[in-house]
């Protein structure tokens, strides 16, 4: 088996068919495509997958959020490279065959590519990613534009030592799961964009208060560096931009649930992050 696709579920079936849909590869690439149905109740009907040839395996499991669910896909695949695809994304023709062959072609256990983001008004923006390769850990801790649709990794990459998302973090899963690969690898990345990140108004990376969680549980990844970052040594700037949202975002939780309203503190959470989003946006510069 060339690729096993994970594709972690939880509600709009539609759009789920939409993203398996959209893998279009020749026939000469064996795949498989792992559909992790995190809880939803929603049914899934396979006759409306257009390219059932190969093979589709459907996992149940109770919802705990899609670090659990991929991390499941991963365990369970068999191909000899993973790839990601959320169930509201899509993928281009031969994305991953073109992977594939750069991955080959360039030695490499990871990659990721240039993405369009696309909106409910139809609207398109590309995001382009091609300066954004090489040996990107610790940078990546400041910045990291990588999508998860976009990546591709050899499962070998995911075993010794083990990595895998990260279960406990509603949100930003998957950049922990890039920091990990991006201390053990250099990542290549495919100008061209190859995958179709829908937006929408309830996407995780548009509130301040999530931008605060993410760092609050990075923060506490980042004291086990020799855990999780094969014992790189994490700066102690970013360290210390962590340990802060980690405070601000005690702040942020304590006064939400004591008062529930989700505008006044979002405005709040953007206050306190200003500061931390500068510092980072200044580390990224100066790097």
């Amino acid at each position: 088996m060339d690729v096993s696709v994970i594709v972690p579920f939880y509600n709009n079936v539609n759009w789920l068919y939409d993203a398996i849909n959209s893998i279009n590869e020749s026939p000469h690439l064996s795949y498989e495509v792992i559909i992790v149905n995190d809880g939803s109740n929603e049914i899934i009907d396979k006759s409306r997958f257009v390219n059932s040839n190969n093979a589709i395996r459907i996992i149940e499991q109770p919802n705990q959020g899609p670090g659990k669910a991929r991390n499941n896909g991963i365990d369970l695949a068999v191909g000899e490279y993973i790839a990601f695809l959320d169930s509201d994304d899509l993928f281009v023709k031969n994305k991953l065959s073109k992977q594939i062959q750069y991955m080959k072609d360039n030695n490499l256990q990871w990659c990721h590519s240039s993405y369009i983001k696309f909106y409910e008004n139809k609207n398109e923006e590309l995001v382009d990613n091609s300066c954004y390769s090489g040996m990107i850990f610790p940078k990546c801790l400041a910045y990291n534009p990588i999508a998860t649709p976009t990546v591709m990794v050899k499962r070998v990459a995911l075993e010794n030592p083990t990595k895998r998302f990260s279960e406990t973090m509603r949100f930003g899963q998957d950049g922990f799961m890039w920091s990990q690969l991006a201390a053990n690898y250099s990542v290549g990345v495919i100008s061209e964009p190859l995958s179709l990140v829908r937006m929408r108004g309830t996407n995780a990376t548009l509130k301040a208060r999530n931008h605060l969680y993410v760092k609050s549980n990075m923060y506490n990844y980042l004291k086990q560096s020799d855990k999780y970052y094969n014992g790189k040594k994490i700066p102690a700037i970013i360290k210390a931009i962590f340990a802060i949202a980690d405070f601000n975002y005690k702040i942020i939780d304590l006064i939400y649930r004591n008062w529930e309203n989700d505008t006044s503190v979002e405005i709040l959470a953007r206050l306190l992050y200003s500061t931390q989003y500068l510092a980072l946006k200044f580390y990224k510069i100066k790097k």
